[in-house]
């Protein structure tokens, strides 16, 4: 349920990043173009009027009359944003000695928002240490990464029964978590519920037990997170470097 809370958490900041970035777009045409003179228009113009009721009951309107303090939140927004995207082509100008404008730089813009939206969800990835485009959908799952205490885990009772019925994608998970609660007995890393692979590959100060370490979690990856099916080969590919971690730390013991 955390983990749930914490991957709705992640995309309303992502859909955040992307309504800011509406908002700073929403005024790039205006901007970049605002002193481009398009071609001359030959069609001829057609004058309309308003009889005087008409036209009384429009200024009457209290929906009609725009004032600085009647506007509302999105229309200050987009106003600010027009300004300083009008600011930025001027500077940009200036910068590159150039005198670009309309399309080609509109377009430039566009680029730049693009991969700073791109960038600002990678690093939101990143930090969160979820997948945002692989979720674990397999029925009957009740188990979710981190929520359980790894050093009240019978871990060589439950990997046992979970090859005795062939269910490798559970054992290769009880592989994983085992390996964290070794290393934590090691003190090569601290181990916390919801800590996510990247923290633990900076504690790891053994190049070779990182090494190690990198190999499982990407199996374990593969099957948990990516949906693949797990088969025998990658429960004994996972017990094998399990068995490494488990050298090092009598080592470590000795």
């Amino acid at each position: 349920m955390y983990l749930k809370i914490k991957e709705e958490a992640l995309r309303y900041r992502i859909i955040q990043i992307g309504l800011l970035l509406f908002f700073l777009l929403s005024g790039l045409p205006e901007a970049f173009t605002k002193d481009v003179k398009g071609p001359a228009q030959n069609r001829q113009v057609q004058w309309q009027y308003f009889d005087k009721i008409t036209l009384q009951s429009l200024k009457e309107d209290p929906d009609l009359i725009y004032t600085q303090q009647d506007r509302n939140f999105y229309e200050m927004v987009r106003d600010f944003f027009r300004r300083l995207w009008q600011w930025l082509a001027e500077k940009i100008n200036q910068l590159f000695n150039v005198n670009i404008q309309g399309t080609d730089v509109t377009i430039f813009a566009y680029v730049i928002a693009s991969l700073v939206l791109i960038v600002g969800i990678y690093f939101l990835l990143k930090m969160s240490g979820f997948s945002l485009f692989f979720t674990n959908k397999k029925a009957g799952s009740t188990y979710i990464v981190g929520q359980e205490n790894i050093h009240e885990i019978n871990f060589e009772k439950e990997i046992a029964a979970f090859l005795r019925k062939q269910n490798f994608r559970m054992a290769i998970r009880h592989m994983y978590l085992w390996a964290l609660k070794k290393m934590d007995d090691q003190g090569s890393i601290k181990w916390e519920p919801f800590k996510t692979e990247q923290h633990y590959r900076q504690e790891i100060a053994d190049e070779q037990l990182k090494q190690t370490y990198g190999q499982m979690a990407y199996i374990f990856d593969f099957v948990w997170y990516g949906n693949f099916e797990a088969d025998a080969a990658m429960a004994d590919r996972m017990q094998r470097l399990l068995s490494q971690i488990e050298r090092k730390e009598v080592a470590v013991e000795n």
